[in-house]
């Protein structure tokens, strides 16, 4: 099931979503734009070819961390996909296409991506790439963890388009799951 964040929230807080299935965190004020959004849009309209390219429209950003929560899994291995594509940086040569972001992310506690940069490891601005990593859940709860690691720009192309950024999560089991239904032998077995 596909759940849109797109609120505007940002600022050291906690949100849990409706369905009461994920939440999301997030710390840290951008320094000299405490009024910075805590979404990012393709505002330079890049054209992203993506199959899935409305996933890379928008983008959750934060000055420090963020933090995603899956509530109430089953004991099990997943398969976790992150979806990543830098849309706050301009691809011409002009002062937007200066900035430069890096950050780490962990997943369940374990650092997967270090001084990650989507620009790099796309090949440019305005390209969809995933991460996939196959990750155990033991105790009902998945953490996605993305974390400023204090290098690259603050403040180009302008304040507040530093720290993590991330598209798009998908999470599917690499486990069948357990149907709720009664089987046909055992309702026959009850009548």
């Amino acid at each position: 099931e596909y759940e849109a964040d797109e609120h505007l929230r940002g600022i050291s807080n906690f949100v849990e979503s409706a369905d009461g299935k994920w939440a999301y965190s997030s710390t840290g004020v951008f320094l000299g734009n405490e009024k910075a959004d805590y979404v990012a849009r393709n505002v330079f309209s890049l054209n992203i070819n993506e199959s899935s390219g409305h996933y890379y429209q928008t983008a959750r950003i934060a000055p420090i961390s963020l933090n995603y929560f899956g509530f109430c899994m089953m004991k099990g291995n997943y398969n976790v996909k992150l979806h990543f594509a830098e849309i706050m940086f301009s691809n011409d040569r002009t002062f937007s296409s200066f900035g430069r972001r890096i950050f780490d992310v962990s997943i369940q506690g374990r650092k997967y991506l270090k001084d990650f940069n989507i620009m790099e490891e796309a090949g440019g601005v305005g390209k969809g790439i995933t991460r996939d990593f196959n990750v155990d859940v033991n105790d009902s709860t998945l953490q996605i963890h993305l974390s400023w690691a204090g290098k690259g720009t603050n403040a180009v192309p302008m304040r507040g388009v530093y720290g993590p950024l991330i598209s798009a999560i998908t999470v599917t089991p690499n486990f069948k799951i357990p149907s709720n239904r009664l089987s046909a032998g055992a309702i026959a077995g009850i009548v």
